[in-house]
């Protein structure tokens, strides 16, 4: 929202141009506003939208906002005594989840153009409705496990740490994920004793120094056909020029691999998903590759099928190639 004052997220809803089932495109004219809500500082903004992966048509919106931006979740705009990452009063530094049905369950519990879940968190203490977790710095991506329904949210670090939290299906909501009172693993303010209690550590963290971390840009659990080795494996990158995965097995990241060099790009910017799990990056500009290129990743042969189960994993990413798929930012809606 460019002009002298703050800047203001919109989350807005348009109605898809027929024929709906497979229209891409949306009339200009349906704008209805969902939510608003201003921005203090220009960064931290986030802004990630996804519905949950539910088969009976009513899957809730998740919306991902930053803690308001500046640095250490202080100064204008941001809660003096406990930043906005833990402040339940506002929706900055948090997961927001509603219901952009209205009239269905939990009908009239909302904004004007929105419900409230009735499965939503009571955080108590005058806490917003909308909330579904807290405790975050800048979650850029965040995605649901297409299968299983977990979801992973990349929360941009500080200056020590990016992390990737983990929340399984099964969760009801309302987990704390620390930020400012932790960064990653450790205290950040206060500098120790930190832990008041309840919080969510992350799945995975890593730092800046030993690990080369700068700004993680979370990816996708992959739920494709093409390379069944990979299956449910989280693949994510960062600014700095990493690009990894693991496998979530019993609540603790595994079976970690750096695919930077198979990949053969250090510029990923963000990451996508078609319909059929299947998955892609984008990368950003630089004097020796063209703009806003989007690249596929496929197996180079098909597995063999004497390769056991257990070990095909590796002996599938080891086969990658990549497979340019356009030349302009991959696009993908989701009409209701």
């Amino acid at each position: 929202d460019p002009g002298a004052g703050l800047d203001v997220s919109r989350i807005v809803q348009y109605t898809a141009n027929s024929p709906f089932a497979t229209s891409n495109t949306a009339n200009a004219g349906s704008e209805v506003i969902l939510l608003s809500f201003e921005q203090p500082q220009s960064n931290h903004n986030a802004g990630m939208l996804a519905f949950e992966p539910r088969g009976d048509l009513k899957a809730y919106l998740y919306i991902a906002s930053g803690d308001g931006g500046g640095a250490n979740d202080q100064g204008t705009g941001h809660d003096a005594t406990l930043g906005n990452g833990q402040a339940l009063d506002t929706f900055l530094g948090k997961i927001l989840r509603i219901d952009v049905d209205e009239g269905d369950e939990g009908g009239g519990t909302g904004g004007a153009n929105y419900d409230i879940p009735p499965s939503n968190p009571n955080l108590g203490g005058g806490s917003l409705p909308e909330i579904w977790a807290y405790g975050l710095r800048n979650p850029y991506r965040f995605s649901f496990d297409r299968d299983t329904g977990d979801l992973y949210i990349a929360d941009v670090g500080q200056g020590e740490w990016e992390e990737i939290d983990f929340q399984p299906a099964a969760s009801s909501g309302g987990e704390n994920y620390g930020w400012r009172l932790k960064e990653g693993p450790d205290c950040f303010n206060p500098s120790s004793g930190c832990d008041p209690g309840g919080l969510t550590d992350p799945i995975h963290a890593y730092d800046h120094i030993n690990d080369g971390g700068v700004a993680i840009i979370g990816g996708y659990p992959y739920r494709g056909a093409a390379i069944p080795s990979f299956e449910g494996h989280y693949i994510y990158a960062d600014i700095s020029g990493i690009a990894k995965s693991f496998f979530v097995d019993s609540g603790s990241a595994t079976l970690h691999q750096d695919w930077a060099a198979r990949l053969q790009t250090t510029n990923i910017s963000s990451f996508g998903e078609d319909a059929n799990g299947e998955l892609y990056f984008a990368i950003r500009p630089s004097l020796n590759n063209n703009d806003g290129t989007v690249y596929k990743i496929i197996p180079l042969a098909p597995l063999p099928s004497s390769v056991p189960a257990a070990g095909r994993w590796a002996l599938g990413l080891l086969t990658l190639m990549l497979l340019l798929a356009a030349h302009a930012v991959l696009r993908q809606r989701r009409w209701r």
